[in-house]
């Protein structure tokens, strides 16, 4: 039975000489006794998935992990294909807001370092050091809480058996009109105290962070609650030993980098291994996911709406068969643009839209109108970005000797190529990539006659 000051030490002299042959980002903070009780860890493909997917992410703490009880902090993505991944991970003795500050600094400096967008989008839990803390590193992110946390306090508060079906209209609706009448509703009960209406009020208040009624202009990729995160931390809790040590713990968590976790949502669909005419460029530039939910759209618009033509090309209404509801579609250059908002919401195009694309002869849906995040070639591009700017000056260093050592003007090696050019006291070089310019760097540098 080892002490936490040893697995300490064990680890972190394990991560030393690790990375210096890994790319890897991890930091730690000592006590004043040298007692190990701040830890955070990404690796390189951590590093690559999180330049990919940092726009929508969700953030939860695990409690009483390891023989040392530690809380341990996850931040999970989702990739191309809707499936969940492991951005980074962290470990603290206590859940206290000078922990969480240190953590999410840590996260905020990695971003700046490698250059990495801010999220656009967090879920969390509806803790109050957490939602604190966020507002300070990630000021211009939107800070969304989880749905069945919400609804689950609301219920342990709320416990007339009446309340549960109008507390869940509430909670899970994405109507607004259907919310704010029951609201009224709920309000109108008599069983309420005086003390249950000023819980409802103080929830009430913070109704456009957890609601998905106010969340149709905010990017969220259709996610309201953090269950994609508390379904990695059950599995953690049941192959994990309770009494594991340190050690175990961060290979077990490191093991699963790089891998896309199922996810028994709805995000998961099929499609046609033939695809329409009208779709096969598409399908060519999106990943399986996103050609997939496209597809479903596709076919779905083609058999429940009415397309009437407002103006040719330009404008549309959209009517359903079922319901009888109506909605506006308009197009301004390649983008279209629908009253229900669901595409800013996901990334992708909606039913509607594609219900007026579809009318259209000489209109091709662009995939410009379609998040880069969904498209094939995400992979490539964005990981050659990241590190071409976290390694830069190694790699300028590197490259330097061998360009003044070459006599030709250009040196060749696979699809990169490296331009010399030559002044009289000073040489400066710019990265070229053969598809397209990735990164550019000038370098000037005396050079000895």
């Amino acid at each position: 039975m080892g002490s936490v000051e040893e697995d300490a030490k064990q680890l972190l002299e394990y991560l030393q000489r690790f990375s210096k042959s890994n790319h890897i980002f991890f930091d730690h903070k000592l006590n004043e006794e040298h007692h190990l009780t701040h830890f955070l860890f990404i690796s390189q493909e951590m590093a690559n998935n999180f330049a990919r997917y940092s726009d929508v992410l969700l953030l939860d703490v695990t409690h009483q992990i390891s023989r040392y009880n530690l809380n341990m902090a996850l931040l999970v993505g989702i990739d191309k294909e809707a499936k969940t991944i492991i951005l980074y991970y962290g470990l603290f003795q206590k859940q206290q807001s000078e922990s969480m500050d240190w953590f999410l600094m840590g996260i905020s400096t990695f971003l700046k370092k490698l250059n990495i967008t801010k999220p656009k989008t967090i879920l969390t839990d509806d803790d109050k050091t957490l939602r604190t803390n966020l507002r300070k590193h990630f000021p211009n992110s939107q800070h969304l809480l989880c749905s069945w946390h919400v609804y689950q306090n609301l219920l342990k508060k709320i416990k007339q058996k009446g309340a549960r079906k109008i507390l869940a209209d509430i909670v899970y609706n994405d109507n607004l009109l259907e919310v704010e009448k029951n609201i009224s509703l709920l309000y109108a009960e008599e069983y309420l105290s005086n003390e249950d209406r000023k819980y409802l009020e103080s929830k009430f208040e913070k109704i456009e962070a957890w609601c998905p009624a106010h969340h149709k202009r905010i990017f969220t990729l259709g996610i309201n609650t953090t269950s994609r995160i508390e379904s990695i931390n059950s599995k953690f809790k049941t192959f994990l030993p309770p009494n594991c040590r340190l050690m175990e713990l961060h290979q077990f968590v490191a093991g699963f980098e790089g891998i896309a976790l199922l996810d028994n949502s709805s995000f998961q669909k099929k499609s046609n291994d033939v695809a329409p005419p009208k779709l096969a460029e598409v399908k060519k530039a999106l990943s399986h996911y996103a050609y997939s939910f496209i597809e479903s759209n596709y076919f779905e618009a083609l058999l429940n709406y009415q397309v009437t033509t407002l103006r040719t090309d330009k404008k549309w209404k959209i009517k359903s068969l079922i319901n009888q509801e109506e909605t506006i579609v308009q197009r301004e250059g390649v983008h279209f643009t629908c009253e229900c908002t669901a595409t800013i919401t996901n990334g992708l195009p909606c039913t509607h839209v594609l219900a007026a694309w579809n009318s259209c002869e000489k209109v091709h849906l662009s995939v410009l109108q379609i998040s880069p995040r969904w498209h094939k070639d995400i992979d490539r591009s964005l990981t050659r970005r990241m590190w071409e700017l976290a390694f830069q000056n190694m790699r300028i260093e590197q490259e330097f000797s061998t360009i003044i050592k070459n006599p030709t003007n250009v040196v060749s090696r696979g699809r990169k190529r490296y331009k010399r050019f030559k002044t009289k006291t000073e040489i400066q070089y710019e990265y070229i990539s053969s598809r397209s310019i990735v990164a550019r760097q000038s370098v000037v540098k005396k050079v000895r006659k």
